[in-house]
């Protein structure tokens, strides 16, 4: 448990660690919750906790891969190319790029662009 100093002589390099373990732990939090109602075809909900995520760190890509998922598994193929896009542009890690390249193509293939659907 964090022991919070209720007097004014707090240290502020403690408030920022502990803000930033806390953005951190949501983070950690809204991501699993996200696959979890994923898993269960909660879609709403999972799309929901990955919107969360995003609001507390919009820098990591494979949370708009996992926004990705959940549009097209909606059948909002335009939606989910553009959220590929996007985590495209922010992953680093290659499974991902690659998972989102695939996923994009079989979008545009879904959409009968098939010069896209391989480029």
């Amino acid at each position: 448990a964090i022991r919070v100093e209720d007097d004014n002589k707090a240290d502020p390099k403690k408030w920022e660690i502990i803000t930033v373990i806390t953005l951190l732990l949501l983070n950690v939090f809204s991501d699993l919750a996200g696959n979890q109602h994923y898993a269960l075809g909660q879609l709403d909900e999972a799309y929901d906790h990955y919107s969360k995520a995003i609001k507390y760190d919009g820098e990591q890509g494979n949370y708009y891969f996992n926004q990705g998922l959940v549009e097209s598994r909606r059948d909002n193929v335009d939606r989910a190319i553009e959220l590929y896009k996007k985590a495209l542009d922010l992953v680093t890690e290659q499974e991902y790029k690659y998972q989102a390249h695939f996923n994009r193509g079989i979008c545009y293939r879904r959409k009968g662009d098939l010069e896209r659907s391989i480029g």
